[in-house]
């Protein structure tokens, strides 16, 4: 993003915005697929083992075709900000994490409410740390610009209410609605293929008309989606019900990336351009790494209310809730006597992901309202103007 930032302006760095869109579109449209095919003719670990020549491959051609620009640049490493910035991002998930572990267990818990205090204490460390070292990993200054704000926030919601989201409709399709890994990687290419086929356009429209309209106007598609497949869900679901969900997700997805990117570098000076383009990316994998602790909390708090309004307060029921929702198919063949109990189960499941979708479908709105305010539509003679 900062090599195209760096060397395109104007509507050409939107349409190669769009281009870059369409590649990204590509993997995600061919990763559940191939993932699929890994898992279900090999095994699970060769999922991550593919990446391996996939990475090799990757650095040979950046060695050989990429060039740098020398700008006049501050290259000194920001050491104490980066040690600060992970671990307040490990303390806050791993307290998050231990409540969606014990999800019984109450918030203040030492070894939950510690650790989000932890996290907390160390972000604004962090921040004023940024705000006065004479070189920051982080220039805050960023910040001012109301576009790249907006550019985070979206980057940030689609990564919690799409991308994280993806984890438990891969549960839900697998384990509760009975489909292959295979299967449910063909299914999804409904939603991964739009970027592939749309991100060019997309990329020559952001050019022409601005990002404000494509950033703000697919977060509220995003919502549609959301909310037509929290309307669609239900007991005797199938995949062929979500069709137009991942219809309105794809569309969404597919304006999202070049709109977002391009407002990312709208009046950021060149020897800015990869920090700001850093952050927005860190922003999109922040929102991946806490949506996804984040939904597990709403998916489990869900499932196990489900579960007690059934089950009351039982030893089966302490003992299914436990095990979590990824595991719900395997007790309900270990409870088997239970009469009725797969039936309960599925519908303690659906419970959290209804819950789920109404989370997301409010960020979704939420975030598309705020992005129409916040982002600008570049002036009709491209300027880079200084930040």
């Amino acid at each position: 993003m900062a090599l195209i930032g760096d060397n395109y302006e104007g509507k050409q760095r939107a349409f190669i915005l769009g281009i870059w869109g369409s590649i990204v579109g590509f993997g995600t449209s061919i990763g559940p697929l191939v993932g699929g095919l890994l898992v279900q003719y090999i095994n699970w670990r060769s999922i991550f083992l593919i990446n391996v020549p996939i990475g090799i491959i990757a650095i040979g051609i950046g060695i050989k075709f990429i060039t740098e620009k020398h700008h006049e640049v501050d290259r000194h490493l920001d050491l104490l900000g980066m040690v600060l910035s992970t671990a307040m991002v490990f303390c806050l998930v791993l307290g998050l994490l231990n409540k969606e572990n014990n999800i019984t267990t109450s918030w203040m818990t030492p070894n939950i409410i510690g650790w989000i205090i932890a996290g907390t204490i160390l972000l604004i460390v962090f921040i004023l740390w940024e705000k006065h070292v004479p070189h920051p990993m982080m220039n805050l200054e960023l910040f001012k610009n109301p576009s790249f704000v907006g550019s985070c926030i979206a980057g940030f919601t689609i990564a919690i209410g799409l991308f994280s989201f993806f984890t438990y409709l891969t549960i839900l399709m697998q384990d509760y609605m009975g489909y292959s890994p295979l299967e449910v990687g063909l299914q999804r290419l409904i939603i991964s293929a739009f970027p592939l086929v749309l991100g060019a356009f997309v990329g020559y429209a952001v050019g022409q008309i601005g990002s404000r309209l494509f950033a703000s106007g697919s977060l509220l598609i995003e919502a549609v989606g959301v909310l037509t497949m929290n309307l669609m869900l239900g007991y005797h679901l199938k995949w062929t019900f979500l069709i137009p969900a991942f219809i309105f997700m794809g569309l969404g997805n597919a304006g999202i990336n070049p709109a977002i990117s391009n407002a990312a570098l709208l009046g950021v000076k060149p020897q800015n351009m990869g920090m700001a383009s850093g952050i927005n990316n860190v922003c999109r994998q922040f929102g991946n790494c806490l949506g996804v602790v984040v939904l597990g909390l709403v998916v489990s708090d869900g499932y196990q209310r489900s579960l007690t309004a059934h089950l009351g307060n039982t030893e089966a029921a302490r003992i299914i809730i436990k095990a979590g929702p990824f595991s719900g198919m395997t007790m309900a063949q270990k409870f088997h006597q239970i009469p009725h109990i797969t039936t309960i189960i599925r519908h303690a499941y659906y419970n959290g992901i209804h819950e789920l979708l109404w989370l997301t479908f409010g960020i979704f709105i939420i975030s598309g309202i705020l992005c129409w305010f916040l982002i600008k539509n570049a002036p009709k003679k491209d300027i880079n103007s200084e930040n």
